[in-house]
């Protein structure tokens, strides 16, 4: 029988202390994204960028802003990196999700009737998280050092206002 080592590495997963309030900044910047898109491209008549046979579609730069809202975190430790890289999530997402027409039809058509319930699945999907991650938690010991360290973070920043101070010693 193998023992256990007590003070081995711990590899539960703990949520971040904001982690709700960046998914409703995601979840309202991929509806933006999307409502914007639709409504741009249909009082436009649909243009496309390029010509000939080069289309550069919005997919494109979805993916660009899905690549960026993915390196801001690993590169600036700050909170309010977490916050710009949850909006350019959502409207990476948005940019994206909204060609799905195009990706589960041979003849790449971006009106293809299932493309909008699988758009609309994806983001209750996501909204389903958001209230999954809502419900309060019992904090552990390890969880309350998490947040404590993360409040450290805006002590450094000089960005602890007066209010946060009350929110920390009311819990």
């Amino acid at each position: 029988m193998r023992k256990v080592n007590p003070l081995g590495p711990i590899r539960t997963a703990i949520q971040r202390k904001r982690a709700k309030d960046y998914l409703l900044v995601t979840l309202l910047s991929f509806a933006l994204s999307v409502s914007f898109t639709r409504s741009f491209l249909y009082l436009t008549g649909y243009p496309q960028l390029g010509g000939g046979e080069l289309h550069i579609a919005h997919v494109l730069w979805g993916g660009v802003l899905l690549f960026i809202s993915a390196l801001i975190p690993l590169i600036f430790a700050n909170q309010w990196a977490l916050m710009i890289s949850a909006c350019v999530t959502g409207f990476g997402v948005g940019l994206f999700i909204d060609e799905v027409g195009k990706f589960i039809t041979q003849s790449n058509d971006y009106f293809y009737p299932s493309a909008a319930p699988i758009i609309y699945a994806f983001f209750l999907l996501t909204v389903l998280l958001y209230i999954s991650i809502r419900k309060p938690t019992k904090p552990d010991s390890r969880s309350q050092l998490y947040s404590v360290l993360s409040d450290l973070e805006e002590i450094l920043d000089r960005d602890f206002s007066e209010q946060e101070h009350k929110a920390c010693w009311s819990d």
